[in-house]
């Protein structure tokens, strides 16, 4: 039985040393390597679409790089000038349901650097093994900034900071900047 398995192991590995033959070689998987191609005008039969090859996209595609109503300012915190929108309210209604949304997704994606507060006490910057410094959210320097900015700065990130734009959807990163609004607000009103 030994013999038989010997004889098999060397008949194997000189079967696989490669040498030329004339014959095609055995293709166990072809993976689509040999399909049978269209150029882009060529008329075929297969779907209705004047007979070509070239398929038109489906209705409400998005080519890449556009947006979906053309509104720079919900896309971007930016006019078509590229000037920071002033307010939220100028393209969305603002209520408290609006806020309260800002206050959920400040509190899971914000706090842990600049804390519940948004003073920067967040665990990130408790933490000496990180040595980040975090900016305070109710900081002066910033009493001039415009919502598109706030916007511009959770979208694409300063400094340390990453951008959020692929965890955090539009609309929601616009009820962040309402909420850090209300925080400044809040911190405005507590000093009178």
């Amino acid at each position: 039985m030994i013999k038989f398995l010997y004889i098999f192991i060397a008949l194997f590995l000189f079967g696989c040393q490669g040498m030329p033959s004339k014959k095609p070689p055995i293709h166990l998987n072809p993976n689509m390597d040999d399909v049978e191609r269209y150029d882009a005008q060529e008329k075929q039969f297969f779907y209705k679409n004047d007979d070509r090859t070239k398929r038109n996209p489906i209705e409400g595609t998005i080519p890449y790089g556009f947006y979906k109503d053309d509104n720079p300012e919900f896309y971007l915190g930016k006019n078509s000038e590229g000037e920071y929108l002033n307010k939220v309210s100028e393209i969305l209604d603002v209520d408290k349901d609006f806020i309260k949304r800002g206050q959920e997704r400040f509190n899971i994606y914000c706090s842990v650097c600049h804390g519940y507060s948004g003073v920067g006490n967040g665990l990130v910057a408790q933490n000496d093994e990180y040595n980040v410094i975090v900016t305070s959210i109710l900081s002066e320097t910033l009493d001039d900034k415009s919502d598109g900015y706030f916007y511009d700065i959770i979208s694409n990130g300063k400094n340390n900071m990453k951008g959020y734009s692929g965890q955090i959807n539009e609309e929601d990163r616009w009820a962040i900047v309402t909420y850090i609004r209300a925080l400044r607000y809040m911190k405005d009103n507590d000093n009178e």
